[in-house]
């Protein structure tokens, strides 16, 4: 049996996403002795639940992995276009200077 120990957490029911049916979010024990001052407002609780949620896509690996594979077909694509650049200008100046 604990005793003395209090965490806040906030239930989401439907948070409109593909991957998750409910999901409960622990509030950290500094935020909530931190909120208990403040008037933060159920929609507001729900509006940063709803943006942490909708960074989550299952795996986190896979979104790393997804976002690495993006970043290198984005420098690839981008070294092509500056190796066809750097081939027609050179071209273009050895075909005009003859």
């Amino acid at each position: 049996m604990v005793r003395g120990c209090e965490k806040r957490i906030y239930y989401v029911k439907n948070p409109e996403s593909d991957i998750f049916d409910e999901a409960y979010l622990v509030l950290r024990r500094q935020e909530a002795d931190s909120l208990a001052g403040k008037c933060t407002t159920d929609e507001e609780m729900r509006f940063e639940a709803m943006r942490i949620l909708s960074g989550i896509s299952g795996n986190g690996e896979k979104n790393e992995k997804e976002r690495s594979k993006i970043k290198f077909a984005r420098a690839f694509v981008a070294g092509a276009a500056l190796s066809a650049a750097l081939t027609a200008t050179i071209t273009a100046i050895i075909y005009f200077a003859v």
